[in-house]
């Protein structure tokens, strides 16, 4: 496991904030999946509200939970047009099964 994408976890803000958690088991046609992959997680940092992500894979299983500071944030993000190209191929072709989640942060504790 590892925590990729971010670094700075003294970083977060107070809160509240919202986690969006993606949790997915990949299935064996990935053509095109680590591009994606790369050009989403791009794409979010552009989204104003962003505040990070934490990504932990472990075989074909993945987590990836994306901090936002709001719940507009979020829905601008729901309505981009490559996450939705994303979520499309990700239906249809990249995940065996997957769950998404969001949840307001309302307390957190960092050392």
């Amino acid at each position: 496991m590892n925590w990729a994408g971010f670094p700075h976890l003294k970083e977060l803000p107070p809160p509240p904030y919202w986690a969006a958690i993606f949790l997915s088991e990949r299935g064996e046609d990935l053509a095109g999946y680590a591009e994606m992959d790369l050009a989403t997680i791009q794409a979010a940092q552009q989204v104003n509200g962003f505040l990070g992500y934490v990504s932990l894979k472990q075989g074909e299983v993945g987590m990836f939970i994306s901090y936002w500071s709001s719940r507009e944030a979020i829905e601008n993000w729901r309505m981009n047009t490559l996450h939705l190209s994303a979520k499309r191929m990700g239906k249809t072709k990249w995940y065996e099964r997957y769950v998404s989640q969001l949840a307001e942060v309302q307390q957190h504790g960092i050392k």
